[in-house]
C-alpha cells in the first residue's frame, strides 16, 4: 500500500552568517568604520589587517584637526602604531615618509616622523625604551636635501590627547623639527590606549600633507 503523502514544511529562514548583514548602526561599532579620515592622512604601523584584538578599540576613535584650509585638503598626519616597541628594548621608530605641500607656492618637503627613546645610560642595552620606561622624543625630519630657498611653516605634535606647540620651523635651515626645551620629552605609555599609540603631526592653514606614492621615485 502506498504511503500517505507527508505535509511539506516552509524551509527554515537561513540566518545570515556572522559580521554578514549588518546594518550601518551596528556596524558604527566598528572602530574602524568610526574613524573620521576627512583632513587626515593615516600612517598605520604594524597593522597589515584589521585585528580587534589589537585595534585601539575599547573606544571611538576622535581625532582633532587644525581648522583647513579647503574641503579635503589635510593638515594631519597620523601615524598610528602597535605600543610593544614601549615595553621593549627599541630605541628608535619611524614613520613612513609624507609631503608637506605649500598651498601658494605648490612647493613641498618629504618628511617623516620619528620617536626616539630617552637614554637611561651609555651601553647599548640602556638606550631603549625598556630602559626609558616609555620616555622619549617625538621628531619631524627631512628624507631628502634641505630647500634652497625659504620653507617655514608652524607644525603641532600630538601623542594620544595631549598637544604640544606650534613650533615654528623653516625647513631651509634646519632638517629637523622639534619642540623646545623643556617639552621635548614624552611618556609615550601613558598615551597607549588598548594596546595602541596614536601620534599626530598637524601643519598650519597654510600648509597642507600628503601621501608619498611610489611614482615619486620616478621623478628624478
Amino acid at each position: 500500500a502506498e504511503r500517505p503523502a507527508l505535509p511539506l514544511e516552509p524551509p527554515a529562514e537561513r540566518q545570515p552568517a556572522e559580521g554578514r548583514g549588518r546594518n550601518l548602526a551596528e556596524n558604527a561599532e566598528d572602530p574602524l568604520l568610526r574613524l573620521t579620515t576627512k583632513n587626515t592622512f593615516l600612517d598605520v604601523d604594524g597593522l597589515p589587517s584589521y585585528d580587534p584584538g589589537r585595534m585601539c578599540a575599547s573606544s571611538p576613535v576622535v581625532l582633532q584637526t587644525a581648522p583647513p584650509p579647503a574641503a579635503g585638503a589635510s593638515q594631519v598626519f597620523v601615524w598610528q602604531m602597535l605600543a610593544d616597541p614601549f615595553y621593549t628594548n627599541t630605541p628608535h621608530k619611524q614613520s613612513r615618509a609624507f609631503h608637506i605641500v605649500n598651498n601658494s607656492s605648490g612647493r613641498s618637503v618629504l618628511c617623516a616622523a620619528a620617536i626616539t627613546a630617552k637614554q637611561s645610560g651609555t651601553k647599548r642595552a640602556q638606550q631603549g625604551f625598556k630602559c626609558a620606561d616609555g620616555k622619549g622624543y617625538l621628531t619631524l625630519h627631512l628624507q631628502e636635501a634641505r630647500p634652497a630657498e625659504r620653507f617655514r611653516l608652524k607644525i603641532t605634535f600630538k601623542v594620544g590627547t595631549e598637544y604640544r606647540g606650534p613650533v615654528s620651523h623653516d625647513f631651509a635651515e634646519r632638517a629637523t623639527c622639534e619642540l623646545q626645551r623643556g617639552q621635548e620629552e614624552w611618556e609615550f605609555k601613558e598615551a597607549v590606549l588598548a594596546k595602541c599609540v596614536t601620534v599626530s603631526i598637524m601643519v598650519d592653514e597654510n600648509h597642507r600633507v600628503e601621501e608619498k606614492t611610489d611614482d615619486d621615485e620616478d621623478e628624478d
